[in-house]
């Protein structure tokens, strides 16, 4: 029988092995049972397929959240992350900063839906800056 990758047979792959870890890892040993394991995106040609496997520590914070962290110390930046500033009719709160993305590398995310947008440095220095407060 000749099976041929498509995104259909690709995507099922990648649900029936989310339902298997989902079911299994938490039984198999106590060490898996403090760990998240998700499915991720894949590759495919038309007789083979990778799939991204991404295993992290439950409850820990996510790489972008922590490389803002390192990105504010290590700049000494007057940022505060903690502000909500108000966007054509959005609530934005600063999460994550991406160190590979050159032009847009703060993720700001509204407060309302969770939707995640990228922004240029300047423009998060002018709107998160502590300094534009106490002005």
């Amino acid at each position: 029988m000749q099976i041929n990758m498509n995104k259909q047979t690709v995507r099922e792959l990648r649900d029936q092995l989310q339902v298997i870890l989902d079911k299994n890892a938490p039984m198999q040993s106590s060490m898996l049972a403090d760990l998240d394991i998700q499915i991720g995106n894949a590759r495919f040609t038309d007789t083979e397929v990778t799939i991204k496997l991404t295993v992290k520590v439950e409850g820990s914070k996510p790489k972008e959240e922590r490389d803002l962290e390192v990105y504010m110390s290590m700049m000494g930046c007057n940022i505060d992350k903690d502000r909500i500033v108000k966007y054509r009719d959005m609530d934005l709160k600063l999460v994550g900063y991406k160190r590979v993305n050159r032009k847009y590398p703060f993720i700001v995310q509204d407060v309302a839906t969770s939707k995640r947008y990228k922004f240029p440095t300047d423009w998060v220095n002018d709107n998160f800056s502590i300094e534009k407060v106490a002005s």
